[in-house]
Parts: C-alpha cells; sequence; structure tokens
C-alpha cells in the first residue's frame, strides 16, 4: 500500500514527446497528428501531454474535478493560445 506524503510541491505535470518527422502512413493515409494522455496519480491532479509530429503539435490535458474545472482551464488555455497566433508566436 502507498503512502500519501503529508506535502507535495505541486499537482501540475507536463509531458512532452517529439515523435518525429510526419511520414508515417497508417491504412494507406498519412498520419497528421499524434497525441498520449499522461494519467493521474494520488499526487497529480493536472497533467498535459504536447505531442509533436513534424510541424503539428497535439495538446491533451486530464484533471480531476477536484482539483481544477476543466471546461474553464481548457477555455483559458485556448484563449492563451490565441493570443499567441495572434502575435505571429506560434501558427495553427
Amino acid at each position: 500500500e502507498r503512502v500519501k506524503p503529508l506535502k507535495v510541491a505541486g499537482v501540475t505535470v507536463v509531458s512532452s514527446v517529439n515523435r518525429g518527422p510526419d511520414d508515417l502512413v497508417l491504412a494507406g493515409a498519412r498520419i497528421r497528428f499524434t497525441t498520449g494522455f499522461p494519467t493521474l496519480s494520488p499526487f497529480m491532479g493536472l497533467v498535459h501531454g504536447l505531442d509533436g509530429m513534424g510541424h503539428s503539435i497535439t495538446m491533451s490535458v486530464t484533471t480531476s474535478p477536484e482539483i481544477v474545472d476543466a471546461d474553464t482551464y481548457v477555455e483559458m488555455l485556448r484563449r492563451a493560445l490565441d493570443r499567441l497566433t495572434a502575435i505571429g508566436t506560434i501558427h495553427r
């Protein structure tokens, strides 16, 4: 049986995976994006996955309703990405 620590430094994790060039083919079709969904644990209540292939990046978010409202949080991330797109930092 695992024992939870009395204190935790944080509950947010960001996982990043570069899956290489976008030259993969599945059933005759080119794969355009990829993603993974990092899992929650008793010590992580909000996890992000950033998975890249070629020039595409896919972001996934997994959380617990006890930590954050997922819909509100994802909308906040969407607005932040929109601002970065508007100033030319990223391209969609």
